[in-house]
């Protein structure tokens, strides 16, 4: 009760029956489109769905018997904290409709390719053009993104374990600090690197008495889509580098010799992360970024030399 409703209802407990706390929630969670998710519902001719937000405080006000102004606060308390356990956002109206606009949108965008591709120094170009706010850089390559600072200006954030929790700490932190764009570089040592998912499938195995390495993902996939939903989620427009497993293969040239190159096959991390992203662009050894899926129609098919303010204009449009 105290951490749904505030401390008031502390000091007031004395008043506060079991009865009480099931019958506001219940008001709440009608009102806001939530009836059956807290509580059995009432029958149709009582639901509280559709009062207002000053109806609902006055049935807090005669319910807990509070003055009007705590009652005020204690049903926008209550209200955020349902917010916060159904996700929902009462600014967009989540349990209507809306006019779709561009402008509530936020990128998410990957990049991926086998190193020396120029994954982040693309990012980094890409951000500056388009002019989206302050950039932060999740740096997991040793210090790589740095290498461009007389270049860019960005802030860094180097990482040197890689738990999936550690990135969503750290996307919450750059949402909290109000960057505009979030490089994540890379975001394949989520899933291989020291802490990564991999190494926690691992651990999770050891513990267990069967060793079984399919029953740890039980316990390491909330992880992994706790990762997902963060990026997701993020206030921030969002670029994320993957490595790519790599190849050699033999081309023969005009002049009629081979030579060796080398290619990205699929991104090191779990298997149909792209599918989470709004563009998806894969780098090769010519600094070319090749658009393999895109929900922008004016990137379909397209191949990029040396990718720069042409993309960047076109991904902000």
């Amino acid at each position: 009760i105290y951490n749904v409703s505030g401390s008031v209802l502390t000091e007031r407990r004395w008043r506060l029956t079991i009865k009480w706390f099931k019958s506001v929630m219940r008001s709440l969670a009608n009102h806001h489109g939530l009836n059956g998710w807290l509580m059995k519902p009432k029958p149709p001719d009582e639901l509280l769905w559709q009062r207002t937000d000053e109806e609902v405080t006055e049935e807090i006000k005669r319910r807990l018997q509070l003055p009007p102004d705590e009652a005020k606060r204690q049903r926008s308390l209550a209200t955020k904290r349902l917010a916060r356990l159904f996700g929902i956002d009462r600014e967009r109206n989540p349990m209507g409709f809306n006019k779709a606009t561009k402008s509530q949108a936020r990128l998410r965008l990957a990049l991926s390719g086998p190193s020396g591709s120029g994954k982040t120094y693309t990012a980094l170009k890409l951000s500056k053009f388009m002019l989206l706010g302050p950039v932060a850089v999740i740096d997991t390559e040793r210090g790589s993104a740095s290498k461009y600072a007389g270049e860019f200006d960005f802030d860094v954030m180097e990482l040197s374990l890689f738990h999936p929790e550690s990135y969503v700490a750290a996307i919450h932190e750059a949402e909290k600090a109000g960057y505009g764009v979030l490089i994540i570089d890379s975001l394949s040592h989520a899933w291989f690197g020291k802490e990564g998912a991999l190494e926690q499938v691992d651990k999770a195995a050891a513990r267990s008495r069967s060793a079984n390495s399919f029953a740890a993902w039980r316990e390491v996939t909330p992880m992994q889509n706790a990762l997902v939903d963060a990026i997701l989620r993020s206030s921030c427009h969002i670029i994320a580098t993957m490595r790519t497993k790599t190849e050699w293969v033999l081309d023969k040239g005009d002049n009629g010799k081979t030579a060796p190159r080398k290619i990205g096959l699929a991104p090191v991390q779990r298997d149909g992360i792209e599918y989470e992203f709004d563009v998806v662009g894969d780098m090769d050894g010519d600094n070319r970024l090749i658009v393999s899926k895109t929900r922008c129609p004016a990137l379909q098919g397209m191949v990029f030399a040396k990718p720069g303010e042409e993309v960047a204009t076109m991904l902000k449009a």
